[in-house]
C-alpha cells in the first residue's frame, strides 16, 4: 500500500473517442494530468519491406504513431491551463538509424522523434516539457553487462544540456530514468532549448 489513488483505465489507443473519455475520467477524478508517458507500441514483426503488407503498415502507424497524437492532443489543453506538464515519449533507436526488415517500425519512431521535436518547440514556452528517449547512454553509465547502472542527477543534467533522446534496453532502468526526468530540477529548467540540442549524448 503507497498511499496512492489510483485510477485503472481500458481504452483502444488507437480510437481518439476513447482516449477522449479516459483522459476526461482522469480529469474528473484528479482534476489535472501533470506527467504524459506515451509508450504503448508495436516492435515485434520483422519482414522486409517488399514483403511487409499494407495492413501491418496501417496497423504499425495507427498504434505507433497515432496513438501518440491522440494521447497528447487529449491532455496538452489542461497541461497549457496549467502552465505545467511534462511528455515523454518513447521512441526507438530505429527511428534515428532505421533498422533492416524493420522499416515499418523505424518509420513510425522517426515520426515519433520528430513529432517530439516539433511539439516541443510549440510549448515549451508555455510551461510544458516534451522529451522522446532514444538512444543509448554514454559507455561510462553502462557496467560490464551493457547494463545502465544509474539515473542519478549528474546524468540528468548531461540529457538536459544535450540531447532530446536517449535509448535504454532494459526497461527498467528506462523506468527509473523516466522518474528522474520528471524530478530532476536542472531537467525543469534547462530541458527544451531544443534549437541548440543535438541528435545524441555521444556526438
Amino acid at each position: 500500500d503507497y498511499g496512492v489513488e489510483v485510477l485503472p483505465l481500458k481504452c483502444d489507443i488507437t480510437v481518439a473517442d476513447d482516449i477522449r473519455r479516459a483522459v476526461r475520467a482522469t480529469l474528473d477524478r484528479f482534476g489535472r494530468v501533470d506527467i504524459l508517458v506515451n509508450n504503448a507500441a508495436l516492435w515485434r514483426g520483422q519482414s522486409s519491406f517488399i514483403d511487409t503488407p499494407t495492413s501491418t503498415w496501417r496497423k504499425f502507424i495507427d498504434i505507433n504513431i497515432m496513438g501518440v497524437v491522440y494521447f497528447t492532443r487529449a491532455v496538452l489543453p489542461s497541461m497549457l491551463e496549467n502552465k505545467w506538464g511534462r511528455i515523454i515519449n518513447v521512441a526507438s533507436v530505429a527511428g534515428v538509424y532505421g533498422n533492416a526488415n524493420m522499416a515499418h517500425y523505424s518509420a513510425t519512431k522517426g515520426a515519433v522523434i520528430a513529432f517530439t521535436k516539433a511539439l516541443a518547440k510549440e510549448v515549451t514556452d508555455k510551461g510544458v516539457l516534451v522529451v522522446g528517449i532514444t538512444e543509448y547512454p554514454p559507455m561510462d553509465y553502462l557496467d560490464e553487462n551493457n547494463e545502465w547502472t544509474g539515473f542519478d542527477a549528474e546524468y540528468a543534467k548531461l540529457v538536459a544540456e544535450k540531447t532530446v533522446a536517449i535509448t535504454i534496453a532494459n526497461p527498467w532502468p528506462l523506468i527509473g530514468f523516466i522518474a528522474t526526468l520528471i524530478a530532476t530540477p536542472i531537467c525543469k529548467q534547462r530541458f527544451m532549448d531544443f534549437a541548440e540540442m543535438t541528435p545524441s549524448v555521444t556526438d
